[in-house]
């Protein structure tokens, strides 16, 4: 009685955990302190349950390989922090440390979610909630704002947070085949809101990394959907269409895409080649983690750029050679390459193929923009993350269940 009493409080425990998980992914695209706060308490619940409940050996298992794979990321930025002179400074400052708590996320769904339900469940309130800035976004545009920006955050981190990684992970839903007519419909329907988001916005590094994963994707689903895939192209078309029909400022954000006489090109193409400086002339260690702001503005800055406040070099990959060297980029590529890796092999599943877009769409859109280094972006992705690995884990164990059975029988 008294272990049937303990097991009954523990489960209580994870499901309150995931409501507040629940209460997290909906208010994700929506309030900055609601989704920080119910961080927060997960985090606090999360560790009274992982270190004084019961052995969960068993749900550990399927997690190893990221978990190594972020081992080797760290250690390479450690090495990095050490090596440039500013190692508490980063470790304070740097958001790589500051919001590493976001990765826990990833690890707790795996904790406290126990079915494929709560997981699809979790999905749809994300979606909801990408839905809801959607509407905010059109809201702005409607009263003359050229590019909205979301109810915590700017321009190019809405681009990254709202639209790269989620967007692919609906358009996998949509075309997902066995759901129920309605739920595929509501799902048509957020992921048709969302391109119009992503339209609205005028981050073009979104564009250009969404069209891309789009493309791969309708490719990759071609030989079973062809119909839904040819919905999918025409509601992409009419969506351009009549949104730049309407705005002449998205109009000229369209044919501005690969003219470098514009001066938010040409200033990046001067940051690169100040980045690319920085690693030829540090090209194992880099200048060092959290150095990059310094060594541009003191060092670096080409004598023509106009932009010289900026603190990043507007991409994640010359960033890593910049201040890490070929060390930190190592570790940056062990840790994007393996869950890339993980879910190609796992492409079979919805989760794997949610996991697997996302990220690629998340690392396009990386050659333009400094990524990793936003804390509401990374939190939404390690969130996603989680939701995939553990989505993939319980399929495989279902369907060891099924075998077992089957062969008893």
């Amino acid at each position: 009685m008294v272990l049937l009493r303990q097991r009954l409080s523990w489960e209580m425990l994870d499901r309150v955990i995931y409501i507040l998980l629940a209460v997290h992914c909906l208010s994700t695209f929506v309030s900055g302190h609601l989704t920080s706060n119910t961080e927060i308490a997960v985090l606090i619940l999360s560790a009274v349950r992982f270190f004084f409940g019961p052995s969960q050996k068993y749900r550990w298992a399927g997690y190893m390989g990221i978990a190594a794979a972020l081992g080797v990321f760290y250690a390479t930025m450690l090495v990095s922090a050490v090596s440039g002179g500013q190692f508490w400074d980063v470790l304070q400052h740097n958001n790589i440390f500051r919001y590493v708590h976001d990765i826990l996320l990833l690890f707790v769904v795996g904790l406290c979610v126990r079915n494929t339900k709560q997981l699809d469940r979790m999905l749809v309130l994300l979606f909801i909630s990408c839905t809801m800035m959607d509407i905010y976004f059109y809201w702005q545009s409607w009263h003359g704002v050229q590019r909205p920006v979301s109810t915590y955050s700017g321009v190019l981190m809405t681009g990254a947070m709202l639209y790269v990684i989620i967007v692919p992970s609906i358009l996998v839903r949509v075309l997902e085949e066995g759901k129920p007519k309605l739920l595929h419909y509501a799902y048509a329907i957020m992921f048709l809101m969302a391109l119009l988001g992503v339209f609205v916005s005028g981050t073009r590094g979104a564009w250009l990394a969404l069209g891309l994963v789009i493309l791969g994707m309708m490719i990759f689903y071609a030989r079973n959907l062809k119909k839904e895939l040819l919905a999918v192209a025409v509601i992409l078309m009419v969506t351009l269409l009549g949104t730049v029909s309407q705005s002449d400022y998205l109009f000229q954000r369209i044919f501005s895409v690969g003219d470098f006489r514009d001066q938010s090109h040409s200033e990046r193409v001067l940051m690169w080649q100040s980045a690319a400086n920085m690693f030829l002339d540090h090209p194992v260690l880099g200048v060092g983690l959290g150095n990059y702001k310094q060594q541009y503005q003191t060092q670096y800055i080409q004598p023509e750029a106009k932009e010289r406040q900026q603190t990043h070099a507007h991409s994640m990959y010359l960033q890593f050679l910049a201040e890490t060297g070929v060390v930190g980029f190592c570790g940056y590529a062990a840790l994007f390459g393996y869950i890339v890796f993980w879910g190609w092999r796992r492409r079979r599943s919805v989760y794997g193929r949610m996991v697997l877009f996302s990220t690629v769409s998340l690392l396009l859109y990386s050659t333009t923009d400094h990524t990793i280094g936003s804390h509401e972006a990374m939190r939404l992705y390690w969130l996603l993350l989680g939701i995939g690995i553990k989505g993939v884990l319980l399929e495989e164990r279902n369907m060891l269940i099924a075998q077992r059975m089957v062969r008893e029988e």
